[in-house]
């Protein structure tokens, strides 16, 4: 939250979704760093309307407005939010806001903004929030000559170097700041920008302020106003812009609403894992497990979702453990399809639902053992039938490219389920592993769950 303490260090990968239960939208890492560096706060009349006729954005067609943005729309209404916690992620962190209702996203998920039955993002009379990946800055917001050829200045890739060229940046453009904030627990540097009005500046509606590498850029229209935050999320920089021109008062507050309300957690999603005790939180319950041996490749971990490893080759995984609370996981979603929700309240009931899972054959239980000194219940099955609901096959979360990674759960691969109740939360525990798995690897898989210690 905006001048909130510092963040607690957790380590989650997660999907882009609305935790209200609308179903998960699975983005490439690819497709996540494009949506990133396209995002626009700008439409293209903001560079080119003449004079000071207030221009805020066509109206609503069955065309879709022209934009300086390169994302493709398929349709002229992007997805609505249902109020509640929403997520955006990206390749180096996880934004959470919580959201009111009436908002919708847009670019893959990195902009949020509200309609007004008019205008639709990225037209900037909508109260909207994005975040931008920036590469150069206007210099000069109102330069002469009747081309209007924007001077640029390449920006370097620290807070510092962007927060001076926003401070050295000359005008139109009406600047607060920089000040010293906390947004998400990280300091962060605030600008607050309006367009001066009584500046001889003629020329379009509005002022490219920046662009990133593909050229999509991010301005300020005649009458609005943007809040700017630079934030340095452990040494990597985070740009969030805000923009509205001519909102309710009550629209106003629902943005300075979700501002305040973001909390940013840094995804180091890859880890490589040496050697020794590891320590997660996962859906508030704190356990540590052992890796005992170490191979040049090693075991990585993703987020607090999973554990991998890769036996052949430089990244498909042949084993993966992965762990995440049943049904209300922060950042997987159970598959109804093989789980036949509702489950019971008991591991004695999810363990019969994973027992009786379409698409598998059982191997054996459900039994009685333990996991971490507590009773637990222990299946494993065999996946005989593809189903969807990738890539955990019981629970699906948000697929990443990069290491040893489990992309999807293929027929032919075996499933150990671990059910533990700690403290009233079911955690689910499954060891997946491909028919090329070594026996070593198995055993390897096996002393982990034998290992793991709840705090």
């Amino acid at each position: 939250m905006v001048d909130g303490g510092p963040a607690e260090a957790t380590f989650d990968v997660v999907a882009v979704e609305d935790r209200a239960h609308v179903p998960v939208r699975y983005v490439k890492l690819a497709t996540v760093v494009v949506a990133m560096v396209v995002v626009a706060v700008a439409a293209s009349n903001l560079l080119v309307a003449p004079g000071d006729v207030a221009q805020s954005g066509p109206a609503v067609s069955p065309s879709p407005a022209p934009s300086l943005t390169a994302a493709p729309r398929p349709s002229p209404k992007d997805p609505t939010i249902d109020p509640g916690l929403y997520d955006i992620a990206l390749p180096e962190m996880r934004i959470r806001l919580t959201t009111p209702a009436g908002w919708s996203s847009a670019e893959a998920g990195t902009a949020i903004y509200k309609p007004d039955g008019r205008w639709r993002y990225p037209d900037t009379a909508t109260p909207s929030l994005a975040v931008h990946a920036v590469t150069r800055v206007v210099t000069d917001t109102c330069p002469s000559g009747p081309e209007l050829d924007l001077p640029f200045e390449d920006v370097g890739p620290t807070v510092e170097d962007l927060t001076a060229a926003l401070v050295n940046q000359v005008g139109p453009i009406r600047r607060s700041g920089p000040t010293d904030v906390k947004l998400g627990g990280y300091p962060a540097k605030e600008f607050i920008l309006t367009y001066d009005l009584s500046a001889p500046c003629g020329g379009p509606e509005g002022r490219l302020l920046w662009e990133n590498a593909t050229g999509s850029g991010f301005g300020l229209l005649k009458n609005g106003t943007a809040t700017i935050y630079v934030v340095d999320v452990n040494g990597d920089r985070l740009v969030i812009a805000s923009h509205y021109r001519g909102a309710s008062a009550e629209d106003i507050a629902q943005l300075d609403a979700i501002i305040a309300s973001m909390d940013i957690e840094p995804l180091p999603y890859i880890v490589g894992l040496p050697i020794g005790r590891q320590s997660l939180t996962v859906d508030g319950v704190l356990f540590s497990f052992e890796v005992t041996t170490r191979t040049e490749d090693g075991w990585a971990r993703y987020g607090s979702v999973s554990i991998n490893k890769s036996i052949q080759g430089p990244q498909g995984a042949e084993g993966i453990i992965y762990w995440t609370g049943f049904p209300d996981g922060d950042h997987a979603d159970p598959c109804v399809n093989l789980l036949s929700l509702p489950v019971g309240p008991s591991a004695a009931d999810l363990a019969a639902a994973v027992a009786a899972a379409p698409g598998t054959e059982l191997v054996t239980g459900p039994s009685d053992v333990t996991v971490g000194g507590r009773a637990a219940k222990h299946v494993v099955v065999a996946v005989r039938q593809d189903l969807g609901c990738d890539p955990g096959f019981f629970y699906a979360w948000q697929e990443l490219w990069g290491g040893p990674m489990w992309g999807t759960t293929d027929v032919g691969d075996t499933i150990g389920v671990w059910i533990v109740d700690v403290d009233g939360t079911r955690l689910f525990i499954a060891a997946e592993t491909r028919p090329s798995a070594s026996p070593e690897l198995e055993q390897e898989m096996q002393q982990i769950i034998d290992s793991i210690q709840f705090e």
